[in-house]
């Protein structure tokens, strides 16, 4: 593959590849912490979560979201795309993996691991960010019931 007079080849990839890779560099690093890799790519009625994994209490459930960008100085970092659409959603896959693996009985966290990833022998960047979103366990429009708003 040829490179670009902007990019080095290596940028031109699929951004599914660029996924893959991600959520391989994010899982060896939870298991390098002792987390236990339970699922990847758990898929169930409401969306998807890159990986759900035993947390290192080995009591607590951890769901994990992976953002995986291609380094590139002063570009936005990968977990800034988390906005509040997308915790919303990881609060539903959540709950509904939850019950669909018989796990109700166990505590639950959302992080997220953010990889940017960059070009051999230079190491990726992996960061995680334990309670990414926060999880009450309860669906959040019955614990955050809000009247109309009033103009000021």
């Amino acid at each position: 593959m040829k490179a670009s007079r902007f990019k080095p080849a290596y940028y031109h990839t699929s951004t599914a590849s660029i996924g893959r890779r991600g959520e391989r560099v994010a899982a060896q690093y939870l298991r390098r912490r002792h987390y236990r890799i339970l699922k990847r790519n758990y898929r169930c009625q409401v969306g998807e979560a890159d990986l759900i994994a035993l947390g290192t209490d080995r009591t607590t459930i951890v769901l994990v979201e992976v953002k995986t960008r291609l380094y590139a100085r002063g570009e936005r970092r990968p977990e800034a795309n988390i906005d509040r659409a997308k915790q919303r959603k990881l609060r539903q896959v959540a709950e509904a993996s939850r019950a669909a693996l018989g796990l109700l009985d166990r505590p639950l966290r959302i992080d997220v691991i953010a990889v940017e990833l960059r070009r051999w022998p230079a190491r990726s960047t992996v960061r995680h960010i334990e309670n990414a979103v926060s999880w009450t366990g309860v669906p959040r429009t019955a614990s955050r019931a809000r009247g109309p708003r009033s103009k000021r």
